[in-house]
């Protein structure tokens, strides 16, 4: 089965924005996706977010990533720490 992460950015969480909406989309299409809570506020660290992602860290290899906002910056973060080959990788602006 195909995965996608979608990564969301610094102050939000899985079931804001459009994430919903391309978790949907994705699923409809045969996708396994994986949306993950990273801590927000006081606890926004690379550290705690890598801690977030560890469990979903075989996961990786091969999927498509989505980032936004600071998801995207934490996803460049990962592919720099981690030895881990995508797919695809979207990094959209807005």
């Amino acid at each position: 089965m195909k995965t996608a992460f979608i990564i969301h950015g610094s102050n939000g969480g899985p079931n804001l924005h459009w994430y919903p909406w391309l978790k949907a989309e994705l699923e409809k299409r045969g996708f396994k996706v994986i949306l993950p809570k990273f801590p927000i506020y006081e606890n926004q660290t690379l550290e705690n977010w890598l801690k977030a992602l560890k469990p979903f860290k075989k996961e990786l290899e091969d999927s498509i990533m989505i980032g936004h906002s600071l998801g995207a910056s934490f996803i460049i973060d990962v592919l720099n720490l981690w030895d881990v080959k995508l797919k695809l990788l979207f990094l959209p602006l807005e």
